[in-house]
């Protein structure tokens, strides 16, 4: 598994690794990640479809995002809230498991990491999504 953002890295990651998070800011537009996730794939060229792009995920729910946001992500609740950031995924079990499938179509999202705060909030989504 190798984090990639840059041009070196995500090279190195589409030449070697198995498993890619692709390294960006927590409030990066969608547009940038699917970009990027474009991008790993074109350069990973055969391997591609080998590749498994890993999400972590600083929330999950509709808990109110802890104090230590800013610390942890480097930008305030607010500010990560507004963004529409990657990072979150909010709504009703349903309303979640819909958006991570909607990840995974859309940029090839395939594994998925949570704080462990959330855990308890995922679980339902995974079972919705078990088998697809």
């Amino acid at each position: 598994m190798l984090a990639a953002g840059g041009p070196r890295s995500l090279a190195l990651a589409a030449a070697r690794a198995d498993i890619v998070s692709l390294a960006k800011s927590a409030v990066a537009p969608r547009e940038e990640v699917v970009r990027l996730a474009r991008e790993l794939r074109e350069l990973a060229g055969p391997r591609a479809d080998d590749i498994e792009l890993a999400m972590n995920l600083f929330a999950a729910g509709t808990r109110e995002l802890p104090p230590w946001t800013k610390q942890a992500a480097g930008v305030t609740p607010e500010e990560l809230e507004a963004s529409g950031s990657l990072m979150l995924l909010r709504g009703t079990p349903q309303e979640m498991a819909d958006e991570l499938q909607r990840r995974r179509d859309e940029f090839g999202a395939s594994y998925i990491s949570v704080n462990a705060t959330y855990l308890e909030d995922l679980a339902p989504v995974i079972e919705k999504l078990a088998g697809r």
